[in-house]
């Protein structure tokens, strides 16, 4: 099997599920590449998406606010805007400790 860094990428993303489905690599990049795209234009339209024992894909809207750049001193103005945030479950979250013990 492939050797991992500690940032697993979309190519390595596929090979994993791909591997472990049984399938073809151009399937499981077919199935990971619709999922995204149906994840962010849900979110594009205002969608929470809730995967049941793993997280919830959420947008946050973010308010105007001015911000003072720490290069050149200017003051520059951001626009409202919606950044989207994923929440883990809880069974992600007890996951991810017993991993770290």
């Amino acid at each position: 099997m492939h050797t991992y860094t500690s940032k697993i990428n979309k190519s390595d993303l596929i090979t994993i599920v791909a591997h472990k489905a049984g399938v073809e690599k151009n399937i499981a990049e077919k199935i990971i590449e619709t999922f995204l795209a149906t994840i962010i234009n849900e979110l594009a339209h205002g969608h929470a998406i809730g995967l049941s024992g793993f997280g919830t894909f959420e947008n946050r809207l973010y308010k105007k606010k001015k911000m003072k750049s720490n290069l050149n001193g200017k003051i520059s103005i951001l626009d409202e805007r919606y950044i989207p945030k994923f929440n883990p479950s809880k069974n992600v979250k007890e996951k991810m400790n017993l991993k770290n013990q």
